[in-house]
């Protein structure tokens, strides 16, 4: 299968965005930081280079005044800044609010309007959609507001993002993507296992301190491996941004009462799904493929260390560009589930980790809904530095 993308861009030729505000503009742009202002847990700080990128990419929009919502019997009112509203549902209402900020990209970037991963009030959700060129951003969000109650909107409220279109995306056979195989193989070996029963391995920060070399792919493209369960395929977005998206495979249920993660899964259907992947790594081998790599995929959820809220998802599907692409990976929403953001370099680690934090003493995840999201944007564009006119 081949999806190519709008366009295909090369390296963009600077890291700079524009932006314009108007007169007394309601709103602010700031920057995000990898430890969302100090907020992060220690040991991810310390261990977790994919969290920390994906917290510092792209920009915060917050107002510059609390805007207070109150939802009586005959509708809402707002304090503090001139907004619209309309009833979505009976608990969800949807405000508008124009920010009186724009931005000029360069031609070969698109910026997005999203919810601020890894940092939000989870009772407003930002409506996903693309920044005009030039054009004040307009935002929405999706509040949820009973009769009776109000909120107070403060704080982060949307982040801007920054992407540039990948090349044409190919999902192939495991035996075309021995490659990709094999550089799974070499990471999630035996001794990766063994140290990570103890404390994190930090094996990833190591590898990308010393700049590790790129696994040999085709040029010019995006190359998807699938070794098993829920088939990937790519979509557009609500942005016009190529996805690569993954289904849950079985229902999951998980408890968190303060102490460890503890998942409930079918655990006859989980067991169905390894002989798909030894298969399919056999295949791209030529050999059987060492357990601790077959076990990567075939446990298919870990949790971390006591007291953290984290359940980790590992699809049996392997991603791999060329050197200078970064893979931004959302992992799954769902009832008392916080889908998180982890940035990767796909030209040098290949699988598809997706996190979710679970918010509240349960969550649940439903065989069949969307368990991983990943794009593509340029590495250069991560750390992109904001120029007001």
């Amino acid at each position: 299968m081949v999806v190519a993308a709008a366009a295909v861009v090369g390296a963009v030729a600077a890291e700079t965005l524009v932006a314009r505000r108007v007169r007394d503009a309601p709103f602010v742009l700031v920057p995000r930081t990898p430890t969302l202002g100090g907020s992060v847990p220690l040991r991810a700080a310390r261990s977790c280079p994919p969290f920390l990128l994906a917290n510092g990419f792209g920009w915060y929009l917050r107002p510059r005044s609390p805007i207070t919502l109150k939802r009586g019997l005959r509708g809402v009112t707002a304090e503090g800044a001139d907004v619209s509203t309309r009833v979505r549902s009976g608990a969800t209402i949807e405000v508008t609010v124009d920010t009186g900020i724009s931005l000029a990209p360069p031609d070969s970037v698109r910026c997005v309007l999203e919810r601020p991963r890894n940092l939000r009030d989870r009772r407003v959700e930002c409506v996903r959609a693309p920044v005009a060129p030039g054009e004040s951003i307009r935002l929405r969000l999706l509040v949820s507001l009973r009769r009776g109650e109000q909120i107070v909107l403060e704080g982060v409220l949307a982040a801007v993002t920054l992407w540039v279109l990948p090349p044409e995306i190919r999902i192939v056979p495991s035996e075309d993507g021995s490659e990709l195989v094999r550089a799974h193989v070499a990471f999630f070996d035996d001794a990766y296992f063994s140290k990570k029963r103890g404390a994190p391995t930090e094996k990833y920060k190591r590898l990308e301190r010393g700049v590790p070399e790129a696994t040999k792919t085709a040029p010019d493209s995006v190359t998807v491996v699938h070794l098993g369960g829920a088939p990937p395929r790519v979509t557009l977005d609500e942005a016009g941004i190529p996805a690569l998206v993954l289904s849950a495979e079985l229902d999951t249920e998980f408890a968190f009462h303060g102490r460890v993660v503890e998942p409930t899964v079918d655990r006859a259907a989980l067991r169905r799904r390894e002989p798909a992947i030894r298969a399919a790594m056999r295949a791209a081998l030529g050999e059987e493929a060492p357990e601790a790599a077959v076990r990567y995929f075939s446990t298919y959820i870990t949790t971390h260390a006591p007291g953290d809220p984290h359940a980790f998802f590992k699809p049996a599907t392997l991603v791999a560009t060329e050197p200078g692409w970064a893979l931004v990976v959302d992992g799954p929403d769902g009832d008392g589930l916080e889908g998180l953001r982890g940035i990767t370099d796909p030209s040098w680690f290949h699988a598809l980790p997706a996190v979710a934090e679970i918010v509240g003493a349960r969550g649940r995840v439903k065989r069949g809904q969307t368990l991983v999201t990943a794009r593509l944007t340029r590495r250069d564009w991560l750390r992109a530095s904001l120029v007001w006119e």
